[in-house]
């Protein structure tokens, strides 16, 4: 008898739990998104200003795609929005990749289809003009290793020999502050050791992690290729390398979909890991497994933005089988609160008498305009002969990443004349008055007292006296808007549309991680602040259509090269279609601004004159231009104009 009443009951607790268990795996479910124009595996990836940009990888049948692709996050739409050349050498994939602000850094690789030459190239292609520059070669044909940026300091790591054949330990470092040194090889002294390739590459705080990978790879002499579960560790301060916990199993091909998300490392797939996606965490050293892919996946694309894990592309599951699908499951249920929705322009706000701050609040101001910008997704860096604005790498920034001067002498800049300045394009819904906040962390003591906490503001060139020393920056993370002469630091927009917010230097040591301007003057921002915002909203430039898209066999071009003694030196790269890419260097199509490097070559898809984008390398420049360093009058103008071309809606409000 009391075996027949436990057995309904029994039957109870087992449906229940089939419920349960059911209500939780619909929970997680993945959601399929918008494919991808091009089906790529190996892609170099980056994310910039909350949307995901793809460069190059390989086609089905490891064909190189040569074309560049935007996911843009708010849409949830791809477009390919530039090319690439097996000419010029930027058609690579095995290459290392950074991003300086708006500037990304393709260094090294293999060119064209499986299999390619060994590159030493570095080609730098910036994200708002979507031209290609020249940048300063590596010291050898590098391929299959990893890049890293810290502290204005870009590291190429380990990776292939140029026959594409060995693991070698190099080790090379290029200041961005000093260009003229160019790159400094310290393998002797740093060299990577348990040499690989096709390991993933992390940035936390200012170490640099390498993730499994493989040993040997076209067929290395007495070496069998096989993957590795190691993992180590490279301390910038002090150029020493440490073994850190290993991969839960060997693994490799997982560079595209590696990242940082508050501070952890994630993988995603890999040739050994097929279905999963690892996380790391640094501080207490362990990894685990974060979730489970819907199927195998060879380096595919990944990142976690507004909270949901997106995946895309990758071989599927060989690198041969290369596929166009997108995935997304929210896996972050507390991201940054969004952009309130745009209402009508309010009555003038007269300026309010000096106050108590109040309480942090929502992240919600009320008010037509918000603008939330990371400090590192800066358009302009200017830098003067002794000081410069440097990414750096700092715990419990927004988004792993900050601008901090440097050398911190103790030196201060009185006037904006002679200091080195960041410049950000935004969009001003209307005009007048707007306040502005800004996340720091400096060196205030309880007196008020310090010697790194302060910078200037201003807006298109000319300081605001409204937000002239903006200060009371601690050492710790600390939003503020207080200067001496008023406890809200304000800015006044003259017209409205694209306008150039200026962050300038007053005291070195100091470093940002964000800044916030809004019309709410009793907004007051906590945490890290809004999610990211360039204050657009119906704001929509066009993009290349599908009809334009470079993106054929390099296989099947046909490459005509023009006789040396014209002057109009123009190389064409034709194909079957009617695409063509045009390199041109005729001095009435060409129009450069001011750069480091001598060689700038433009890369265009249509048959209008060109204008190649200016410098960002954070090089020193005279103090005549418009923002007191080397940029003009003549570039603001363009960059603006360049801005306005490009699709604003990138920062826009996320669902």
């Amino acid at each position: 008898m009391t075996k027949r009443k436990i057995r309904p009951a029994m039957r109870a607790v087992v449906v229940l739990g089939f419920i349960a268990a059911a209500g939780s795996a619909s929970a997680q479910n993945w959601t399929t998104q918008s494919d991808m124009k091009v089906g790529r595996v190996e892609a170099t990836t980056v994310d910039y200003r909350d949307d995901i940009y793809v460069f190059n990888g390989f086609k089905p049948g490891i064909r190189i795609a040569n074309s560049v692709e935007k996911y843009d996050v708010a849409t949830k739409k791809w477009s390919i929005i530039g090319s690439t050349s097996t000419v010029l050498g930027n058609a690579v994939t095995h290459n290392g990749v950074i991003r300086n602000g708006a500037d990304v850094w393709i260094l090294g690789g293999r060119i064209g289809s499986h299999p390619g030459k060994v590159s030493d190239n570095v080609w730098i292609y910036n994200l708002n003009s979507r031209k290609w520059r020249k940048g300063p070669d590596l010291p050898k044909p590098s391929a299959g290793g990893g890049a890293a940026l810290v502290n204005n300091k870009i590291h190429w790591l380990g990776g292939l020999d140029a026959n594409a054949r060995c693991d070698v330990a190099n080790h090379f470092v290029y200041d961005l502050a000093k260009p003229s040194s160019g790159w400094k090889d310290i393998t002797s002294s740093a060299g990577v050791p348990s040499p690989r390739n096709h390991f993933s590459t992390a940035v936390v705080g200012s170490t640099i992690y390498i993730m499994g990978g493989q040993y040997g790879h076209d067929g290395c002499p007495g070496k069998r290729t096989q993957d590795t579960v190691l993992v180590h560790a490279f301390n910038t301060a002090n150029n020493k390398w440490s073994k850190k916990a290993s991969l839960p199993s060997k693994n490799s091909h997982t560079e595209p979909g590696t990242f940082v998300y508050k501070n952890q490392i994630y993988t995603t797939g890999g040739e050994n890991a097929g279905t999963k996606v690892w996380r790391y965490n640094p501080k207490t050293n362990k990894w685990s497994t974060f979730k489970t892919l819907p199927e195998s996946l060879v380096a595919p694309i990944a990142r976690i933005i507004d909270g949901r894990l997106i995946v895309a592309g990758g071989g599927a599951p060989i690198a041969s089988k290369a596929s166009d699908t997108v995935r997304s499951i929210l896996v972050d249920n507390n991201p940054p609160s969004s952009e309130p929705d745009p209402v009508q322009k309010p009555d003038p706000v007269q300026e309010p008498e000096p106050v108590q701050e109040p309480e942090p609040g929502s992240n919600e101001p009320e008010g037509a305009t918000l603008i939330s910008m990371e400090a590192e997704y800066f358009d302009i860096s200017d830098s003067t002969s002794t000081h410069q604005w440097v990414h750096a790498t700092i715990a419990n920034s927004s988004n792993n990443g900050a601008m901090t001067t440097t050398p911190d002498e103790g030196q201060l800049a009185a006037t904006i004349s002679n200091t080195p300045m960041l410049g950000y394009m935004v969009y001003f819904n209307y005009p007048g008055k707007h306040y502005i906040w800004v996340r720091g962390l400096g060196d205030t003591n309880s007196n008020g007292i310090g010697s790194s906490d302060s910078i200037h503001v201003g807006l298109n060139g000319e300081i605001a006296s409204s937000a002239y020393r903006i200060d009371r920056f601690p050492s710790e993370w600390t939003w503020s808007r207080h200067t001496p002469s008023d406890p809200i630091a304000s800015i006044n927009v003259v017209e409205a549309g694209v306008n150039m917010v200026n962050i300038w230097m007053r005291e070195d040591g100091l470093t940002i991680d964000k800044f916030v301007i809004t019309s709410d003057p009793d907004f007051i921002p906590s945490g890290t602040g809004p999610e990211l915002s360039d204050g657009t909203d119906s704001y929509v430039a066009p993009v290349s259509s599908d009809d334009n898209v470079v993106d054929t066999d390099p296989s099947d071009d046909a490459v005509a090269v023009t006789d040396p003694s014209d002057d109009s030196d123009v190389v064409t790269v034709t194909n079957d279609d009617t695409d063509v890419v045009t390199v041109s260097t005729d001095d009435a199509e060409i129009v450069t601004a001011s750069t480091d490097y001598a060689n700038i070559v433009t890369v265009s898809s249509d048959d209008a004159d060109v204008v190649a984008d200016p410098d960002t390398s954070g090089s020193g420049g005279s103090s005549n231009g418009l923002f007191g360093a080397s940029t003009s009058l003549y570039v603001l103008v363009l960059l603006m104009t360049l801005s306005i071309l490009r699709k604003a809606t990138c920062c826009t409000r996320r669902r």
